[in-house]
């Protein structure tokens, strides 16, 4: 069952029970958060056919590659990622720099066509074009993204990892995951 509704300042739900969280502020609603409940324990590690494994606990998920020990809510990234992509605190040849794409693709890939830029990826979907990055790492699947000028943004955060290419199952999770993403882009967009 999927419902919506305006979150409470500083509401973090279990992980476990509210694994979809998109986020879209600045152009429909001032915060919207989608949410899914789900059955799975996606702090565990299903990925061998023994018992499943609590990975919760094996490190601090601020801890991985560049975060830099940050932690932050979906409403924390959408300030980010509209600030990030509309060039605060770049000077305009960096900007120009980040916005120059080539074929390529964010890992997990974002939703409609993919593109690279510097730090930076494009995103054609059908509602439209945003800028924003992808990420995961044990538990968390990201979706981060804005209009060029910073107006509209949009955050999927997922508590499971999920890239395609795994196995059947995980393709069928992440081609749902992704059309989350198209929607949650539409909804900000539309």
């Amino acid at each position: 069952a999927i419902r919506v509704r305006i979150p409470e300042h500083g509401e973090l739900p279990p992980p476990d029970t509210i694994p979809l969280h998109p986020s879209t502020a600045g152009c429909r609603t001032p915060v919207l958060m989608l949410t899914a409940r789900s059955t799975s324990k996606s702090r565990y590690d299903t990925t061998t056919p023994a018992e499943p494994v609590d990975v919760s606990t094996l490190f601090a998920a601020g801890w991985a590659w560049a975060a830099g020990g940050v932690v932050s809510t979906p409403a924390d990234t959408l300030r980010f990622v509209r600030s990030y992509v509309r060039g605060d605190g770049f000077d305009q040849r960096s900007r120009r720099a980040q916005f120059r794409f080539r074929p390529g693709s964010s890992e997990p890939p974002g939703p409609g066509i993919n593109s690279a830029g510097l730090a930076l990826f494009r995103y054609d979907t059908e509602y439209g074009r945003v800028f924003g990055h992808t990420g995961n790492t044990s538990g968390y699947t990201q979706f981060a993204a804005a209009t060029e000028d910073g107006a509209c943004g949009v955050v999927v955060t997922a508590t499971t990892q999920l890239s395609p290419g795994r196995d059947a199952r995980t393709d069928a999770l992440f081609a749902k995951l992704r059309a989350v993403y198209e929607r949650a882009v539409g909804t900000a967009l539309v």
